[in-house]
């Protein structure tokens, strides 16, 4: 370890970048109120287009959307579930689990099998 330290040269770091401080004054981050009316004065043209927008086409095509899911619900209702046909393969369970794999361990064998 000593001739790895004692071979090499250590050399200084280049900075990178350099940070600036810059004070910032309280109206940059509208702490006074005056950035927030600035907003909002410049979004007042668009608020009545959105508000018509929603009000005569979002809530339409919802309605829409939810009477048209309650129809197709009821009409499935109305042709209710298929026949039930009990297939040989259906829900078979042949293997063991871990669990019942310990137990089955641990409780004691009788030595007759066959009864």
């Amino acid at each position: 370890m000593q001739r790895l330290l004692t071979n090499q040269t250590l050399k200084p770091l280049k900075v990178v970048s350099q940070f600036s401080r810059r004070s910032s004054t309280m109206d940059e981050f509208g702490s006074n109120g005056l950035h927030w009316l600035k907003q909002r004065q410049a979004a007042a043209k668009s608020d009545p287009i959105y508000r018509k927008v929603f009000l005569f086409i979002c809530l339409p095509a919802l309605a829409f959307g939810a009477y048209r899911a309650h129809v197709v619900h009821e009409e499935e209702l109305e042709r209710g579930r298929p026949e039930y046909i009990p297939y040989e393969y259906r829900a078979i369970r042949t293997k063991l689990l871990y669990v019942t794999r310990w137990f089955s361990l641990c409780e004691p064998q009788s030595e007759n099998l066959v009864d």
